[in-house]
């Protein structure tokens, strides 16, 4: 259907399109004052067929409604309808009705085509209005999203910037507690070898019968010669040396010390000397024997027989196991403080040291737990270090360190404690690094700085 198209669907209706929408109006015929109306064959109104004159109130009625008339004529009031004759209209009284009714609809399309324009334009002012709205409310949406971006960004900024001071102090506190530790570690160290001279001194004093192997005996002067104390020249093994010794030199008169040994004094060291089994010393004065990095897998039993009165041993990084070490081996050691088994192969704590221990160092091995005897006895123990096992809350026994009454250092650091052990002795110094490496819970990694920083400064 084309814009603006006309027709009429039924007589008397006229129909017209616009704007998409079809508008229909209903012919209104003109009301007749005659006997004998009729409606001509493409007409819509009917016409009135009387022959006799009309009077001279006779209208044309072409409505085709009843001949008594609605509205008397006011001028003739009097006059009888049923006898006052009506005049048909001529065929251009009709066009002229024609062309005033599709005038009067034409003003009314007019009129119902600038009625719509001004809906139209109403209707474009509210969605203008409305899209102004929509638009305005966007940007106070969009405004209000960048304003609480720039504020998140900026509570980042301070967060990162809270981070960054907080690392920093951290740091500046680690590095103090480092410095603290180290400290602290001197001053104990201090200390052993302080009270190792003050027992020198007093063994220096006393004249000592040192006991060698079962019943022989050996009695040393009050105050040894030059002589004694520094050892001559080493000699070059002769082929019977080095036949029966098997790589034994002779470094004193009645010493021999396997191949990569050096003596000083009272200290032999054996350090990388590629040992792969405990070399047999007989040499009661010694009190300090460094056997580190080696290939040492087993301590047989009496292996100490021949050096009784050893007051430190290292045995670090060798490849020794639990199993490896012979029953009751530390326990004749009745002058042994210092004990470092480091960097071998260890599962279990070796059992049965002497009392007189003071340091133990049983770091980098392969310990799986603690037993409740595992320190028994110890209670002159005041270092203890077990870093880098397989240890845990799980695996230790809270009774274990009951006998360390006098521990004041633990390093239990690189294993895997999430929570603080039970059982830990009230006299042992916590440190920040006494469980450092480990997964211990944030806030009891907290409780553990503060208590440090707290007992500490």
């Amino acid at each position: 259907m084309f814009e603006q198209a006309v027709w009429s669907p039924k007589p008397c209706v006229t129909c017209l399109c616009s704007g998409g929408e079809v508008l229909c109006d209903e012919v209104t015929c003109p009301p007749l004052r005659c006997h004998f109306p009729y409606t001509p064959t493409g007409e819509c109104c009917p016409v009135c067929m009387d022959t006799g004159p009309a009077s001279h109130g006779d209208v044309l009625d072409f409505s085709g409604d009843s001949p008594v008339a609605n509205d008397p004529d006011p001028v003739t009031p009097d006059l009888d309808p049923i006898l006052d004759p009506v005049v048909p209209r001529t065929k251009a009284e009709i066009e002229l009705l024609n062309r005033e009714e599709e005038e009067r609809l034409l003003k009314k399309e007019k009129r119902r085509k600038k009625q719509k324009e001004e809906a139209e334009r109403q209707r474009r002012r509210q969605e203008e209005r409305r899209r102004r709205q929509e638009e305005e409310r966007r940007q106070e949406e969009r405004r209000r999203e960048e304003e609480g971006l720039r504020i998140e960004k900026e509570e980042r900024r301070q967060e990162e910037a809270m981070r960054l001071k907080e690392e920093v102090a951290m740091k500046e506190r680690e590095r103090k507690l480092e410095e603290e530790r180290r400290r602290h570690e001197d001053e104990l160290k201090e200390k052993l070898r302080e009270l190792a001279e003050l027992e020198e001194e007093e063994e220096e004093e006393e004249d000592m019968e040192w006991l060698l192997r079962g019943d022989v005996f050996q009695m040393f002067p009050d105050e040894p010669s030059k002589e004694d104390l520094l050892p001559p020249p080493l000699a070059e093994p002769t082929d019977r040396e080095e036949e029966d010794g098997k790589g034994v030199v002779v470094r004193r008169p009645g010493i021999a010390l396997p191949l990569g040994c050096d003596i000083s004094d009272v200290t032999v060291t054996c350090e990388n000397a590629q040992l792969t089994n405990f070399p047999p010393l007989n040499i009661p004065e010694l009190k300090s024997l460094s056997l580190e990095g080696n290939s040492i897998t087993t301590i047989p039993v009496g292996a100490f027989n021949g050096i009784p009165n050893l007051e430190s041993i290292n045995l670090g990084k060798n490849k020794l196991t639990t199993a490896g070490i012979a029953p009751h081996t530390f326990k004749g050691l009745k002058f042994l403080s210092r004990l470092y088994l480091d960097n071998n192969l260890l599962e279990k704590v070796p059992p049965d040291f002497p009392s007189t221990l003071q340091e133990l160092k049983i770091n980098e091995n392969h310990l799986k737990g603690i037993e409740e005897n595992s320190f028994q006895g110890l209670s002159d123990l005041l270092t203890l270090e077990l870093e880098g096992n397989v240890l845990s809350e799980g695996n230790m026994d809270p009774l274990a360190f009951r006998p360390l009454s006098q521990l004041s250092y633990l390093r239990l650091g690189k294993n895997h404690f999430r929570t603080v052990p039970q059982g830990l002795p009230p006299s042992l110094l916590v440190s920040f690094y006494t469980f450092y490496g480990n997964s211990l819970e944030n806030y009891i990694l907290k409780f553990l700085k503060a208590l440090f920083l707290t007992t500490t400064f």
